[in-house]
């Protein structure tokens, strides 16, 4: 398994959407769980992801993540997933290299 990504150009300028791709060597092996985010004090993510296309044959499961910024709501119910406040939104998507 080798874990890559890369943040996307597109996004919002304060909380950008990140691009999560790891590879397998099979859809039984492939795992399509939330991903461990690390989080600094100033609340930025700092996980050091890079995009890898796969090779021929590959299983792919690409990520796409966002932070949504995330406020109080009444009785201080709050819908933030993140230690920094904020929600995870991702969409995950798996298939294999042509050969």
């Amino acid at each position: 398994m080798q874990s890559t990504a890369k943040p996307l150009v597109t996004g919002h300028p304060i909380v950008p959407s990140m691009t999560r791709t790891v590879l397998y060597n099979s859809f039984s092996a492939a795992d399509t769980g939330i991903p461990t985010l690390t989080i600094d004090a100033q609340g930025n993510v700092t996980n050091n992801w890079k995009y890898n296309p796969g090779g021929p044959g590959q299983i792919v499961v690409v990520r796409v993540m966002y932070q949504w910024p995330v406020f109080l709501g009444p009785l201080g119910f709050s819908l933030a997933t993140l230690a920094n406040g904020n929600r995870l939104i991702m969409a995950s998507s798996a298939f294999q290299n042509e050969p």
